[in-house]
């Protein structure tokens, strides 16, 4: 998370009051962390200006795997056990729903893994050090098989498999390329929630948008889900297909409309499904605090807030 690895910054106001908030230290207590308010608000609270971040040293060696599981219980089987095997060193652990999967593979023609899995992941691990950790991910993979949880997984053996592993999962626009104009969602759930939300919006997308496919995959080890859906040319039937997502989605607890991507314009309306009553009066308060014109970046996250006219001697 972004907002885990900003350790301060500097902002400028609406009112040209410039914010020092810019701070060095790992732990730093006094008082309110102001900071936090104009990391995600996408420029409506104030524009940064410096930023300090946090860096992470670069691990020496990296292994990576492409698995494939019966079903999503079973993934979920293999997360707790590599987070258990790996602890901080489990970098990467991602999922994809086998629509999404086959498109990808059939373009980039590869067979790495069998094609009849309920759900495919990638596992990467890091190792900080001298000493090499080449086999550890091999042997997790064998305890996997021996458990049951995994019907089929190779690990990268050169640089060029782990990139052709990372295609498949990050290749996302290979699905518009093959099926035309897609909607992108960015959604977050309780990990056991996971495997009812995905089965129910596909259900209710094939049900209520005939023709449109559902595509999911995400960041598995964090509950975040991207969801493609299309084709989706028309304008016109964006209204149903965001309607099965967040109608889906609010039926389970402590969701979401945006794990990553922000409010922005398109989500405006969907925001309260994330947030309580008390939550979004608080926030607008906090605009009309800082930005009382609302002349940064209006319209975004908020709709409804006033937008005072600038005669030319203001400007």
């Amino acid at each position: 998370m972004a907002r885990d690895n900003i350790l301060g910054l500097e902002a400028v106001l609406a009112d040209g009051t410039i914010l020092d908030l810019n701070n060095t230290l790992l732990k730093n207590n006094a008082g309110y962390d102001l900071k936090q308010l104009f990391i995600g608000s996408e420029g409506t609270l104030g524009i940064i200006t410096k930023l300090t971040l946090r860096l992470h040293s670069r691990p020496s060696s990296v292994q990576t795997a492409l698995i494939g599981c019966a079903g999503t219980e079973d993934l979920f089987q293999v997360l707790a056990s590599a987070r258990k095997a790996f602890g901080g060193s489990l970098l990467s652990f991602e999922a994809m729903w086998p629509e999404f999967f086959t498109q990808i593979a059939t373009h980039l023609g590869t067979g790495m893994v069998s094609p009849d899995c309920g759900i495919y992941g990638v596992i990467e691990t890091g190792h900080w050090g001298d000493v090499g950790h080449d086999d550890t991910l091999t042997a997790f993979l064998a305890q996997c098989f021996e458990e049951g949880i995994l019907l089929d997984g190779v690990a990268a053996q050169s640089e060029s498999q782990r990139r052709t592993i990372w295609q498949l999962r990050e290749d996302a626009d290979v699905i518009e390329s093959r099926k035309g104009p897609c909607l992108s969602y960015d959604v977050g759930l309780c990990l056991s929630d996971i495997p009812g939300y995905v089965e129910q919006l596909q259900e209710q997308i094939a049900r209520e948008c005939p023709g449109v496919g559902c595509y999911v995959f995400g960041h598995m080890g964090d509950g975040n889900l991207h969801i493609m859906a299309g084709p989706a040319p028309d304008p016109a039937s964006h209204a149903a297909i965001d309607g099965a997502i967040y109608g889906v989605l609010q039926q389970f607890p402590g969701t979401t409309v945006s794990a990553e991507h922000g409010i922005g314009l398109e989500k405006r309306m969907h925001l309260p499904l994330s947030r309580p009553t008390p939550a979004l009066a608080a926030m607008r308060r906090l605009k009309t605090a800082f930005d009382p014109q609302s002349m940064l970046n209006p319209s975004k996250v908020f709709d409804d807030l006033p937008c005072l006219a600038l005669s030319k001697e203001d400007v």
